[in-house]
């Protein structure tokens, strides 16, 4: 249709947005409801002035979703725009002029139908959720009033961890809220040409509110031996010389400082908090030089941090809480002490190791208050460790099967207490013995950052010390992968079609073009392979989905060859079914690229090859008498890719068989 109508003498109403972000004042407003689902097309071609064009969905004024606007359309100062309509929905239509301008408005506007319309529909919110701090035992209902194709699923996330059968438009949360039900709300909504993530709702208690102390020295004062709060670590930061809370980055801490009246066993606890919380407790004076007495990253639920640790009387404790990464968001936190001197506390240093194959390695138990009358056992998988009754943990040489899960327990004359349960993995040799640098993520978000930081060409002062890369580097190599402490995150895809538990991430940038062949040794029916291409840290930015491998029936390996470009990123995905999250994985890589020997004089006593290979690639000659042992021969890198082979020292040995092979 077409109308004719004017803004002369209009004004902006109280809390009325800023129409295509940019200053008006005269806006006019238009309500249209199409009767069909379809292609909108509105244009203000004809008007009079220099008009401002914006289209909401929503109920009010200040619970407006934008839909799409525009200023000045092509070698035109009137506005026009092309947006997706659904049937039966009010949109809402704002006509202004930039600067205030005034005139007569022409408006044209057609519909075509559904079969027109564009491939890449979005759902579309007709109402926000705002943040709420509700009292225990209130009902909740989240609803974004959200109006989406009909082949759309839904799938609501707390914290990023997916909520179990929550797979409607709406949400009910509690019949009777508690802290359990605390935490940060978001809903992913999938159609088969794209997924649309919502903004976050961050439900909390209406506990007593803090501000929050973000400097060390001025830290907030807990009262009493037990007691609870509500705060934020929004805007907060991290000072010179203050250490990584449980080992781990952040970004965002605010302290707090507590002195018990009494000695005994201390809790600490940050359940429904809506980030991902870091949580450590010390003891010192001055930010630079701390003692830890616990830790915990993700002991508590959905990401959230738990801890334990013995206090005495009159002791002063700091308590410093992060968010993972730079998270930020609110806090609920809670404080207990049991009274009693027996109540110990046992933490595992470090938390989420790693170590390398064939190299010494330990484990370090931090026990509070210590006694010498304490017995200890070190557990393996379960199974005590024969000899392992001291605080440190020592590995001469380390093997695959050292991989897997250790505790301490610690028996005390009326106590007993065992240690947060810690896995370890080993990095294993590739077959030329070098050691394949790759490097676990449990999220890919903070894989992705950093790859994309990650500069192999930046030079390394003498003084630095040399930061681990995120990347598969190695041309071939082993690592043992487990994914006990792992969790899905928010939109991940599903990488086989099992529902799988648990996921680890890697990447692999090769230098030169090639065949990947991955291999994933598993003893578990549902793990599975996902190789993918990415140009963003989230999910949705996944451009291209490489191959998926699923174990089908028994324990078995599971293999992908795959076409890789040089200094392209692949992200590699193992995944592991819910019975599969104890198991220890083996994923294996090896770089195919082409390379050729061919003979240069066959019939001289100490023969001569001619060598091709990628410029620059090391590469390694080796001999055989019997093609089952090998030893090296030689090691080289032709810079131009050509390199000549020829009466080395070592053919005074009868070998009667070569070949070359990358070397790591």
């Amino acid at each position: 249709g077409q109308l004719r109508s004017s803004n002369v003498g209009a004004t902006a109403e109280t809390d009325e947005p800023t129409h295509a972000h940019r200053p008006g004042g005269s806006s006019v407003w238009f309500r249209w409801r199409p009767t069909e689902t379809g292609l909108a097309r509105i244009s203000l071609e004809g008007s009079s002035f220099d008009t401002l064009l914006a289209v909401y969905a929503g109920s009010s004024i200040q619970q407006l979703t934008r839909v799409t606007e525009n200023d000045d359309s092509e070698g035109d100062r009137t506005s026009r725009v092309i947006f997706d309509v659904f049937a039966g929905v009010d949109y809402l239509i704002a006509m202004d002029g930039f600067l205030g301008a005034e005139g007569n408005i022409l408006m044209d506007w057609t519909l075509e139908p559904e079969a027109n319309a564009s491939p890449d529909t979005s759902p579309l919110p007709t109402r926000s959720i705002r943040n709420r701090d509700l009292a225990e035992g209130a009902s909740i209902v989240l609803d974004y009033g959200l109006i989406a194709p009909s082949t759309s699923t839904y799938q609501w996330y707390r914290n990023g961890h997916l909520l179990g059968g929550a797979t409607g438009k709406t949400l009910r949360v509690a019949e009777h809220f508690t802290r359990q039900h605390a935490g940060r709300y978001t809903l992913a909504v999938k159609t088969p040409e794209q997924a649309w993530l919502s903004p976050s709702s961050d439900l909390s208690l209406d506990w007593p509110i803090q501000e929050p102390r973000d400097a060390f020295g001025d830290a907030m004062p807990l009262t009493g031996d037990s007691g609870h709060l509500r705060t934020h670590n929004r805007a907060m930061s991290q000072e010179e010389g203050e250490p990584l809370h449980a080992g781990i980055t952040g970004g965002h801490s605010i302290w707090f400082e507590w002195t018990p009246s009494e000695s005994g066993h201390a809790s600490v606890s940050l359940e429904g908090s809506s980030l991902d919380t870091l949580l450590t407790a010390y003891q010192g004076q001055t930010i630079d030089q701390l003692t830890t007495v616990g830790h915990d990253a993700d002991g508590g639920n959905l990401s959230t941090s738990q801890l334990e640790f013995a206090v005495q009387a009159g002791e002063s404790y700091r308590i410093a809480v992060d968010g993972f990464n730079g998270q930020t968001g609110n806090i609920l936190m809670s404080w207990h002490l049991e009274p009693g001197v027996d109540s110990i506390a046992v933490v595992i240093s470090p938390k989420a190791p790693s170590a390398r194959w064939g190299h010494p390695y330990q484990l370090e138990a931090t026990i509070a208050p210590w006694n010498e009358t304490y017995q200890l056992q070190w557990h393996h998988n379960g199974i005590p460790i024969e000899g392992a009754n001291s605080a440190i943990l020592s590995f001469e040489s380390m093997a695959d099967h050292h991989t897997g899960y250790y505790t301490l327990a610690v028996k005390t004359s009326s106590d007993a207490s065992v240690s947060q349960t810690v896995s370890l993995s080993i990095s294993l040799p590739g077959p030329h013995g070098k050691f394949s640098d790759l490097t676990l993520a449990e999220k890919f978000g903070t894989l992705y950052e950093h790859v994309r930081t990650h500069d192999p060409e930046k030079p390394r002062q003498a003084s630095e010390p040399p930061s681990p890369s995120p990347f598969i580097s190695a041309y071939s190599g082993k690592h043992l992968v487990v994914v006990h402490e792992s969790h899905r995150e928010m939109l991940e895809p599903f990488h086989d079609s099992e529902l799988g538990a648990a996921s680890a991430w890697f990447a692999f940038q090769p230098p030169v073009d090639g065949i990947l062949a991955l291999n994933l040794e598993t003893p578990s029916e549902t793990a599975a392979l996902g190789i993918y291409q990415a140009q963003g840290p989230s999910f949705p930015e996944i451009k291209d989905h490489l191959g998926t491998l699923t174990t089908l029936k028994e324990p078995q390996e599971i293999g992908k060859l795959l076409p890789v470009h040089a200094k392209e990123t692949y992200f590699i995905a193992v995944e592991a079914g819910r019975e599969a999250i104890p198991e220890i994985m083996t994923l294996s890589h090896e770089l195919l690229i082409d390379m050729a020997i061919e003979p240069i004089f066959p019939t001289t006593a100490k023969p001569s090859f001619q060598i091709s290979t990628p410029p620059g690639i090391p590469f390694m000659i080796e001999g055989s008498v019997d093609l089952l042992e090998w030893t090296i021969v030689e090691q080289e890198r032709a810079l131009d890719g050509q390199y000549t082979f020829d009466n080395h020292p070592s053919l005074d040995q009868p070998y009667q068989f070569f070949r070359v092979r990358t070397a790591n």
